[in-house]
C-alpha cells in the first residue's frame, strides 16, 4: 500500500471506522467529554499502523491518522446536530 493511497482513499475509510468505534464506546458508557480524545488517539494508532504496514515514514501516518481523528470528531458533531 502506497502512503498516498492511504492519505486519499484510506483516510475516508479511517474516518468511518473511527466514528463507528467512538459511537460504540459511547454506547458502552464512555463519557462524551472523552470522545474527541479517543477519536484522535484511534486516528493516530490507525495512521501509524498503516504507515508501518506500508513501510512509509511513521510521522506521515501519524499526522494523517490524527487528521482523520479530528475529522471524525467534526463529522460526528455535525451528524449529532442534524439528527
Amino acid at each position: 500500500m502506497d502512503m498516498n493511497t492511504f492519505m486519499i482513499g484510506g483516510c475516508i475509510s479511517a474516518i468511518a471506522i473511527i466514528t463507528g468505534l467512538v459511537k460504540v464506546a459511547r454506547e458502552a458508557g464512555l463519557p462524551s467529554k472523552y470522545a474527541p480524545a479517543m477519536s484522535v488517539s484511534l486516528g493516530g494508532i490507525i495512521g501509524l499502523s498503516a504507515a508501518l504496514f506500508a513501510e512509509s515514514a511513521a510521522y506521515l501516518g501519524l499526522i494523517g491518522g490524527i487528521a482523520a481523528g479530528l475529522l471524525s470528531c467534526g463529522l460526528y458533531d455535525v451528524g449529532k446536530k442534524s439528527a
